[in-house]
């Protein structure tokens, strides 16, 4: 046996006693590339004991303080051992803390090591470390409920010998005042002395203390005067600190009496002429519980469930505090009991006057309750709420009195209605606001968080009775903290202008004893006082108070520094924040949940709560065995709490996880025992449980799912002999599991576990204690009791061994087997135990004696089958192999017969378990087992890689597009090929799904959280791979591309799905579906559905390579309602020619139509409880609109780009209606108007604004914000004046292509000027032209103020894109749109307020119904009109959805949901670029929640694609990303490809064509446009620097930078950030070695080489070039030598030439290399840099002086570190830079500036440079500001400071 013995020394509360065994440390691996089991960390470590001995660790320190100011108590608790012994030891930490606490920070330290890391993490986001804990085999929860108001808060920690830790956990809380005071309950129980223990408690009320007591439950006679209690006017000071002697049982004793609670309870002085407010720091708090007011009398009906599981101690108790509270009544109240079970039944029809006879004859009444049926709360309280409303209404009741119902009920409803949100609506909807429900749940079994969700909505409160002796007691407790109301509806108001962020400040009542908090922050900090109101109804007559509130210096109000902690003001107004939005999560509206949930997980990462939506993330310190496991700290909710108290740590199905938050309600299926099998449904607090009875040597199938491939069987055992009795037994002795997809087998038996993986065979012993750790699988035998079994991502299970001596005369040893998640397994998973993975619905009813009392029988309805059950007892032996824990179950006879499927020996396998004995391992090859060679890859032709099916399939229902791309493709050839999936997609639609089937294999891209797949793709990026699969294409389209390696003769099928809902634009919807499959296809067809049950108004199909030939292949078929489209060209119809093997099938297929429209309120369509309304009405007015073109001419605006908007200007103003009215406001630096009033667009005005538009020309900077400010007085002074229609509306159209740069230039501060200007009366477009724009803040500023944004593309079209975007605004409809529909019976709804409707547009609305079997609801229309409102409204219909969709082609799954879903989340996402940071937060969550929901590609979110194995290995997962605007922007000024390279262009551009150009001019050439992106990605570049000054700066990692050296040797340094780019020249003799990067810290270095050329002309300059490079990287021993010929690479003692001519790769650990046939080099080292060498063939053949030469490309360098240095590595980590004083040059076509660069000032020439990274013959220019000189200024010291001795010269 070899394993690790560890005691650990529990810290509770400080102090030391003997722990738990530990785990063992040391994990044993299974390797895919080792035979032998090794250690984690690659040399075998001998597993140690520890030696334990209690004394040696020593508790010297324990310590609480506890400071509460203003009621905000913050608790420190510190704890400090020393470990004296000579080994290591496990000491623990635990502490009690109040469950209303949140905690705020842990911490621990020790004298060897520097502190624990610990981080605030959503929950979700803590999830994987949690789950790596748990699967580790540790306990990874930190918290678990302690008694009813505590939480037990532990943590561990192995200490070296000789060493000290120390432990600090700080939590705070919001005491509540209950019954007249407030409570600080402390915890404390050391179990041992302690040298300095001391609890400090600090008070601080700055409106007096009223009173002060302290006690504990530990307190002696003896003790009793060391609590040191000092109370002044306003301060309180409580301490607590026993000597050793004093803590003692007894003189000669060790142990300590210190175990129990000490509380402090006091409370503060209230005066009636004042309230307590405090305003300190910026935030307020308010504490209303004015004295000595009446009580206003209460109608109060008393629910009580009297149902049978109430029977015994439960009933006596209730009764007995129903006696008392019927006692405490006040003679002025009413009250009314009602009894119930199934049946319900009055002690009177009314309520009766608590007079002492009546209360008499109540009492008497309650005696006589017995226990009986079942539970039917639906019908007693709508009992109790019509008992109160008839009352109400026969003014029965005094005017002045609240009502209120007090239930009290232990279990779920099962008689009556029984559906709990059902009941909840219900009883919400009888009540109506108009009375209180308080709800006392008895016991465990009570269903708490349906009890608590239903108080809250009816303006009450639940609380947990716990079931013990003093049950009667806690009963009567709350009857008293509600028995005496004293204000009702109170409101308490703020002035708005000066508070926001308000908690709750609206109570329905304040009870006697009870306080209201109410806490804001200040929207003015320099506030000196404020107005306060408070609003109530009193007893005899309204409550009304007010005055002023004042500011008070901190100084003055909190003078101690021990009576304050940090800034608590706002920690006490976020604390109570947070637990408000924590209940309005529980009992809002879906929205207000959602909303709610955000925000509070917002404040709670912010202010560093652990609460109910966060986890601290503890990582601890690592042992002397290596990485110490995570801890999670959660915080419980109720619902937690309970079910930790139902099932205890010994029951519960998760025993081996206490913490509960992430697999709370996971069942657990388990087999142990005759085969006993055991279904648990923690939900349901039940199980279900059956035995099967076969022969011995019976193979079972307990679990089989077909498409991971799993399969767990196992065999039964007899007994030795029959028994006396002749009962024969039978166990499960062996299991056989098997995982295909992983490649994993086992099988486990009483002697010993085998498992089979990759070939290799490892053999277990019971009598180990082991941990095994493969790729795939996970194993942690513990010796003699249990094998746990985690089958990556996939399922987790336990078996147990049963071992019985061994000479007993008839029993085995057997197994168990235990199910511990498993809801990764298909939905298609089956077998004994698998058919209920996914759940099992069944009913319980008719409970009656059965044979054996104490075991009733009951008729259960499963399965569609009436079975007769029995409630018994089932063993579970996880927590005790020996004994086991009986569980409560339904058990099932006849061998399960009518609850499994079919019969039990439909699951008897046939043939042997999984591993057979006989099975060696795979041994692999030596040259395998040692340094792998490097291989090369053959190419093979293209033509062997055959494309033979491409399909579209579109259905469109209701405007919603769902479009299915599948293609299929077969690899002829004889060895595996690479192949790709190209398509280009709608940039509006959202992917929702992507799957490859590749032999029968399915892979399936998993939507997920965008942060949560960003691992992976660092992971694929790391590796060198390309890990972003969807790029920009073109100005409406996204290219989704993915590529997989396929084996000789397999094929692989593609399928891409994804939708959105077509806009309307200029009266008619597209659908655009982009074809470009490269080649002819046997099977390619375009297939289009469409179906509108408002009808089709025509249909137009049209594709830009449809020919002559082509054109009858458009098949169009169109109805009423329904229109089919399809192109199903055939192989020779696809060709280009008849002998051709290219196609013509290359372009855009367009289908557009529109719907036919009736006036009034549009369509609305109400499908599966979803509504979407349509809303388009025909033939209406336009109204007249008043637009103010803000126009950009500042210098950047030059040539063609002036041009086009003069010529979209003129178009526009020829097109404005003459009751329009229009203005122009032309700007750069300095604002010019054609004239300052708007002018009606008649003929005269129009043809002279035309005139005065050709004249501008551009000039100067950019000043946007004075511009569209001019431009709102404007409009402003016209409308103050009445120039303007009243019915008409005011627009602001701007026109720009850069940044503000003169004037106000901050972009948020231009933005709120101009909202603020706006304010809501006008609408603002703008159009953001070419790529220098920030198109981002347009698109804001433009949403902020009820208009749109749009980009304006470069090109030569860019003036049609201008008129195409004025004609969809030009004519507006209707103004102000509400569409309203029933509050009642709709929830969710999309945005159904619009600013404007402009015609050939259309409105969408679409919404979720509360009733779903709602026959119809009114909708009505409401917006202004050109002459008059616009009013409409009418009743929308349910439709029978096989009617009104009879045809399957025509719809898709639930498409009424789906569209609801992806307009909320647009919307969604729009709101969160625009709304508060409240309003962000909230919507980005919903949006977020809603897209991994439906499965959408959203921003985010992204699609993790997981590709099959290659032959080298696993393979990189790949990231779907939904690219924003302003990154479909970037990537088309950087790279075409946003998520995959942006291209720093690394250190080497090439050549152009025309030669080599001199180094003072460089290359010459016009500035590139932003050019189209293709696959591969590239680069554009704005042409020139915008305004007069331009600064360059660059952050840390922010982004890739490329550096390049190419042709002469020209140098450049790229930018992205901020679209720019340096260059110089570096001039030097032929055979020169340049260092161009050296990083000491890796040992990296690229080397170059010059040559001239062939012959040298005396009378021209030399031009040289890089002829080689040579390239180390020290750390992974590569070294590579690159030159014109050839390329040499020597890895790990191996060398490999690879020649120019070759199209190859190598895939290595360290290093991936990809060569292009003479064409270029891509180079990835692992970690490190990623580069590309490329090589320039003799351009002109003729030219005998030409030579090939090299350039040198960076495309990756952001691992190197900040030493490295170089030529062209100084640049990799930035270089700030200033421009000014722009001036032409000497040549008219450039540009000289002044540039500021590490202290120089240079003289610098804007030109261009070539990159050859995308075209290798005739490369790009790019813009650059030139350094003359060799860089001198630029490069940190000279040229020749970079000259080396030798090619591989560090």
């Amino acid at each position: 046996m070899s394993g690790l013995q560890s005691v650990g020394l529990l810290l509770l509360w400080g102090s030391a006693c003997l722990g738990p065994p530990g785990l063992v440390r040391g994990a044993l691996v299974i390797s895919g590339d080792q035979v032998a089991l090794q250690e984690p960390s690659g040399a075998a470590k001998s597993l140690q004991k520890r030696s334990t001995n209690e004394d040696m660790v020593e508790v010297y320190s324990v310590r609480l303080d506890c400071t509460v100011m203003s009621r905000f108590a913050h608790t420190v608790m510190t704890s400090k051992a020393l470990n004296r012994a000579n080994s290591s030891e496990e000491i623990f930490f635990e502490v009690d803390l109040p469950k209303t606490a949140f905690i705020a920070n842990f911490s621990m330290s020790g004298n060897r090591w520097s502190g624990v890391r610990w981080r605030y993490k959503e929950k979700e986001k803590a999830k994987k470390q949690y789950e790596k804990a748990v699967s580790s085999g540790r306990t990874a929860g930190l918290v678990k409920a302690s008694g009813r108001k505590m939480e037990k808060f532990s943590v561990s920690v192995n200490i070296a010998a000789e060493s000290n830790v120390t432990f600090i956990l700080t939590y705070e809380e919001l005491l509540q005042r209950k019954l007249g005071r407030y409570e600080i309950l402390t915890r404390v129980k050391p179990k041992q002395r302690v040298q300095e223990f001391q609890i400090v408690t600090n008070i601080y009320e700055p409106k007096g203390i009223s009173y002060v007591d302290a006690h504990a439950t530990f307190l002696s006679n003896e003790l009793l005067p060391l609590v040191d209690k000092r109370v002044t006017d306003n301060k309180a000071h409580i301490s607590f600190s026993p000597t050793m002697e004093e803590q003692r049982k007894c003189p000669d004793c060790e142990g300590t009496l210190i175990d129990g609670d000490f509380l402090v309870t006091y409370d503060v002085n209230r005066a009636k002429s004042q309230w307590d407010i405090q305003i300190v720091n910026g935030y307020f708090v308010h504490f209303f519980a004015p004295p000595d007011l009446p009580r206003v009398p209460k109608n109060v009906v008393f629910v009580i469930d009297r149902s049978g599981s109430m029977s015994g101690t439960k009933m006596a108790q209730t009764l007995e505090a129903m006696l008392a509270i019927l006692k405490d009544l006040h003679e002025d109240d009413h009250f009314a009991v009602i009894q119930f079970d199934h049946t319900i039944a009055c002690w009177k029809e009314s309520l009766t006057k608590a007079t002492k006879e009546n209360v008499d004859e109540a009492m008497k009444y309650v005696s006589t309750i017995e226990d009986m049926g079942s539970t039917n709360i639906n019908d007693a309280v709508l009992r109790g709420v019509n008992m109160l409303v008839k009352d109400r209404q026969e003014e029965k009741l005094p005017e002045r009195s609240i009502d209120m119902i007090i239930l009290l009920t232990d279990g779920m409803p099962n008689s009556g209605e029984s559906n709990i949100e059902q009941i909840q609506t219900n009883v919400h909807s009888a009540m109506g606001g108009n009375m209180s429900l308080f709800c006392l749940g008895f016991g465990n079994d009570v269903e708490y968080s349906f009890l608590d969700v239903m108080s809250k909505q009816n303006k009450g409160m639940a609380r947990r009775i716990y079931e013990g002796s003093d049950a009667a007691v806690q009963l009567q407790g709350f009857y008293e903290e509600v028995a005496s109301p004293l204000l009702l509806e109170v409101d308490l108001r703020y002035p708005e202008n000066a508070v926001d962020s308000l908690t709750t400040n609206h109570y329905s009542q304040l009870f006697n004893g009870s306080e209201i908090v109410v806490a804001g922050r200040l929207t003015d900090n320099d506030l000196d006082n404020f107005m306060v109101e408070v609003f109530a109804q009193g007893f005899d007559e309204d409550f009304k108070v007010q005055g002023q509130a004042s500011v008070e210096d901190w100084d003055v109000l909190y003078p101690d520094e021990e009576y304050i902690f940090g800034d608590f003001t706002e920690r006490l107004w976020a604390y109570l924040t947070i637990q408000q939005l924590l209940e309005t999560s529980k009992s809002g509206t879906p929205e207000e949940k959602s909303n709610a949930n955000a925000k509070a997980l917002n404040m709670s990462l912010q202010y560093s709560f652990v609460t109910p939506l966060t986890s601290m993330v503890v990582t601890k310190p690592d042992t002397e065995d290596g990485p110490d496991s995570p801890f999670i700290a959660d915080k419980l909710t109720e619902e937690q709490r309970q079910k930790e108290e139902r099932v205890g740590y010994q029951r519960n199905p998760l025993a081996l996880r206490p913490i509960s938050n992430y697999y709370h309600s996971t069942p657990t299926y388990l087999v142990d025992g005759d085969p006993h099998f055991l279904i648990e449904l923690p939900e349901r607090d039940d199980a279900l449980c059956f035995n099967i009875n076969n022969k011995p040597g019976t193979i079972f199938n307990l679990v089989r799912d077909p498409i991971p491939g799993i399969l767990v069987n196992g065999e039964t055992i007899g007994e030795k002999m029959i028994p006396p009795d002749g009962q024969i037994n039978t166990y499960f002795w062996r299991f056989g599991i098997v995982h295909q997809s992983l490649g994993v087998r086992l099988e486990v038996s009483t002697q010993d576990i085998v498992v089979l993986q990759d070939g290799k065979l490892v053999k277990l012993l019971w009598s180990d204690t082991a941990s095994v750790k493969g790729t795939n699988v996970d194993l942690l035998l513990t010796e003699d009791r249990s094998l746990t079994v985690t089958l990556k991502d996939s399922v987790k299970f336990v078996i147990l061994l049963h071992k019985v001596w061994a000479k007993h005369p008839y029993h085995r040893d057997y197994l168990g087997f235990y199910t511990l998640d498993s809801h990764l397994l298909s939905p298609l998973v089956h077998g004994l135990l698998g058919q209920f993975y996914h759940g099992i619905e069944y009913e319980v009813s008719e409970l009656r004696p059965g044979e054996v009392p104490e075991k009733p029988d009951a008729t259960m309805y499963v399965k569609g089958q009436e079975l007769n059950v029995t409630r018994g007892w089932q063993r579970d032996f996880r927590k005790d192999v020996k004994n086991g824990e009986n569980v409560p179950c339904w058990f099932i006879h006849s061998n399960g017969t009518g609850l499994i499927d079919g019969d039990a020996t439909d699951y008897v396998a046939q043939g042997a378990l999984v591993v057979s004995r006989g099975d060696d391992p795979t041994q692999e090859t030596k040259e395998a087992m040692g340094p792998r060679s490097i291989k090369k890859r053959s190419t093979t032709p293209a033509n062997m890689v055959e494309v033979y099916s491409v399909r579209v399939d579109c259905t469109v229902t209701l405007r919603f597009a769902h479009t299915v791309m599948t293609s299929k493709a077969l690899n002829r050839a004889n060895s595996s090929q690479e192949i790709f999936f190209e398509v280009d997609l709608p940039k509006t639609a959202f992917i929702a799904n992507f799957s490859m089937e590749i032999d029968g294999q399915m892979y399936v891209g998993d939507v997920k959280e965008k942060e949560k797949a960003k691992k992976q793709y660092e992971k694929a990026v790391s590796s060198g791979q390309t890990a972003g699969l969807v790029k920009a294409s073109g100005r409406k389209m996204e290219n989704f591309s993915v590529s997989v390696n396929i084996a000789a003769n397999s094929s692989v099928t593609f399928v891409l799905t994804y939708e959105e809902l077509l806009q309307r634009k200029l009266g008619q919807y597209e659908i655009l579906t982009r074809v470009k499959p490269e080649q002819p296809v046997q099977d390619f067809q375009i297939v289009t559905n469409i179906y509108e049950p408002q009808g089709i108004a025509f249909v137009e199909t049209t594709a830009t390579f449809l020919s002559n030939e082509l054109l009858p292949l458009v098949k169009k078929t169109v109805t009423d309602t329904k229109a089919h489209i399809s192109f199903s060209p055939t192989l020779d119809q696809q060709r280009k020619c008849p002998g051709c093997e290219g196609t013509i099938i290359e372009g855009d297929f367009i289908i557009k139509y529109d719907v036919k429209r009736k006036k009034g309120l549009g369509e609305v369509q109400i499908v599966n409880g979803y509504f979407v309304h349509f809303f388009a009405p025909p033939d209406l007015p336009r109204v007249p609109k008043n637009v103010v073109f803000v126009i950009d001419r500042s210098g950047s605006m030059s040539g063609k780009k002036m041009s086009q908007t003069r010529d979209a200007l003129v178009a526009i103003l020829k097109d404005l209606h003459e009751e329009d009215h229009f203005a122009l406001i032309l700007f750069d630096n300095q604002i010019i108007t054609w004239k300052n009033y708007l002018t009606k667009a008649t003929q005269t005005n129009v043809t002279e604004a035309i005139a005065y538009v050709k004249k501008i020309r551009d000039n100067g900077s950019t000043d946007i914000n004075g511009a569209v400010l001019r431009a709102v007085k404007m409009l402003e002074k016209e409308r103050k004046d009445m120039n303007l229609p009243e019915r008409s509306t005011d627009m602001i159209i701007l026109l720009t292509d850069g940044m503000p740069n003169s004037g106000e230039s901050r972009l948020a501060k231009i933005q709120e000027n101009v909202r603020s200007a706006i304010n809501g009366k006008m609408s603002m477009f703008c159009l953001g032209f070419g790529n220098d724009v920030v198109y981002s803040f347009l698109d804001v500023m433009s949403k902020q103020n009820k208009g749109v944004a749009r980009r304006i593309y470069e090109g030569s079209d860019a003036a049609v894109q201008l008129q195409g975007f004025y004609e969809e605004v030009a004519s507006p409809l209707l103004l102000e749109v509400d569409l309203r529909y029933p509050e009642n019976a709709v929830d969710s709804l999309t945005t159904n307020h619009y600013s404007q409707l402009f015609n050939g547009s259309e409105i969408v609305v679409a919404g979720r119904l509360t009733d779903n079997d709602l026959d119809n609801f009114m909708v009505e229309v409401f917006a202004q009109g050109s002459e008059e409102d616009f009013q409409e409204q009418g009743k929308a219909s349910e439709i029978n959805l096989d009617l009104i969709y009879p045809e399957q082609e025509y719809i898709f799954g639930n498409f009424s949901e789906r569209l609801w879903a992806y307009l909320t989340i647009q919307q969604l996402l729009e709101k969160s670029d625009i709304g508060t940071e409240q309003e962000k937060g909230s919507g980005t969550a919903k949006a977020l929640d809603m897209s991994v929901q439906y499965s959408f590609v959203t921003p985010l979110t992204s699609m993790v694609v997981t590709k099959p194995d290659t032959e080298d290995g696993p393979d990189s997962p790949l990231i779907a990303d939904k690219l924003t605007e302003d990154q479909r922007q970037k990537a088309e000024k950087h790279t075409g490809s946003p998520a995959s390279r942006i291209q720093l262009q690394s250190p080497i551009a090439a050549k152009s064509q025309a030669g080599a150009s001199s180094s003072s001019s460089g290359s010459s050439g016009a500035s590139s446009s932003s050019r189209g992106i293709s696959s591969r990605g590239g680069i554009s570049r704005g042409s020139s620097s915008r305004g007069s000054s331009s600064r360059g700066s660059s952050s840390r990692g922010s982004s890739s930078r490329g550096s390049s050296a190419d042709g002469d040797p020209h140098f450049m340094i790229e930018l992205p950030d901020r679209d720019e780019a340096l260059c110089f020249n570096i001039n030097d003799k032929p055979g020169t070695v340049f260092n161009l990067v050296r990083d000491p810290i890796p040992g990296f270095v690229v080397n170059g080489q010059i040559i001239g050329r062939k012959k040298i002309d005396p009378h021209c300059k030399i031009n040289t070039y890089f002829g080689r490079f040579g390239i180390i990287h020290q750390k992974l021993g590569v070294r590579l030598e690159v030159s014109t010929q050839e390329i040499s690479v020597f890895h790990e003692g191996k060398q490999v030439k690879l020649l120019w001519s070759e199209t190859t790769s190598i895939k290595e650990n360290n290093m991936d290399l990809r060569l292009t046939k003479n064409c270029s080099l891509t180079v990835t080292l692992k970690h490190s840099v990623r580069f590309e060498v490329i090589r320039h063939t003799k351009v002109w053949k003729e030219r005998h002086d030409q030579q090939d030469y090299l350039g040198f490309y960076n495309l990756d360098s952001h691992h190197l570190s900040d030493s490295v240095h170089g030529l062209l590595g100084q640049f990799y980590h930035g270089v700030g830079f200033e421009l000014t004083d722009l001036h032409p040059h000497k040549n008219k076509e450039k540009i000289d500036a002044t540039m500021y660069v590490k202290g120089q000032i240079l003289n610098v020439t804007r030109h261009w440079q070539k990159d050859f990274s995308r075209d290798v013959k005739n490369g790009e220019s790019i813009p650059c500001w030139f350094v003359n000189n060799d860089g001198a200024g630029l490069i940190d010291g000279e040229a020749s400071d970079y000259v080396v001795s030798g090619l591989f010269q560090g």
